[in-house]
């Protein structure tokens, strides 16, 4: 059984903008989040390639789609978690399957301490959300929920390990708790559960060295 023991920390304020999604901490101070600071720093080139490929529409539809499935995925993981019940209809066959491969993970989280968390890091200038914090197998583990149309491997997903390993310090920076572990867990279409684990410090020194080399 999952105990939730959630971290206590002050709220922010979030702020979309047209050049990216910002946040207030009570210092007063506005940080990039997370992901703006990575689409900043990240060679998007392949995108533009594929959208020029498949056509602006296709590629928006597609792109709306997987806005959905991910907010839908994340909020029923949450809801498990917490004890409330799915929100998934009749119409979400390919999202309940989905969320039934993150079932075995879900369900072996010994202990939760943040979910769906807004942190911040004067450090790092960084601010965001932050999927899960938990103990899982003995292992405190900053942990992130993932969806994706095909299968992905650990070199394409590089963004994913920089985001993580921020999210793990904002921890530390605000309650004292380190995260050694990063936990991705990523539900795709036709190849089931993928799971990627890594170590923080292998990844947050690129983070820190990408976020000092911006303006933003």
């Amino acid at each position: 059984m999952t105990t939730v023991n959630l971290i206590q920390v002050p709220s922010i304020e979030r702020i979309d903008s047209p050049t990216g999604r910002l946040y207030r901490v009570p210092n007063g101070n506005l940080y990039p989040s997370v992901s703006t600071i990575l689409g900043a720093g990240t060679d998007h080139s392949y995108l533009d390639e594929w959208r020029a490929k498949v056509g602006d529409k296709v590629a928006d539809e597609i792109s709306k789609k997987a806005t959905t499935r991910g907010t839908l995925l994340h909020e029923n993981i949450e809801n498990r978690i917490m004890g409330k019940p799915e929100t998934f209809n009749m119409f979400h066959t390919e999202e309940k399957q989905m969320f039934k491969f993150a079932l075995p993970i879900v369900d072996e989280l010994e202990e939760v301490i943040a979910l769906e968390t807004q942190l911040w890091s004067d450090k790092l200038r960084a601010a965001g959300t932050v999927d899960c914090c938990a103990r899982y197998k003995g292992k405190l583990r900053l942990i992130d929920w993932k969806t994706s149309r095909r299968y992905k491997s650990r070199d394409e997903i590089h963004s994913y390990f920089l985001q993580t390993s921020c999210y793990a310090y904002m921890i530390y920076e605000r309650t004292g708790i380190a995260v050694a572990d990063i936990q991705i867990v990523m539900m795709t279409q036709d190849d089931g559960l993928l799971l990627f684990e890594e170590k923080v410090a292998d990844w947050l020194p690129k983070f820190i060295e990408m976020r000092n080399g911006l303006s933003i």
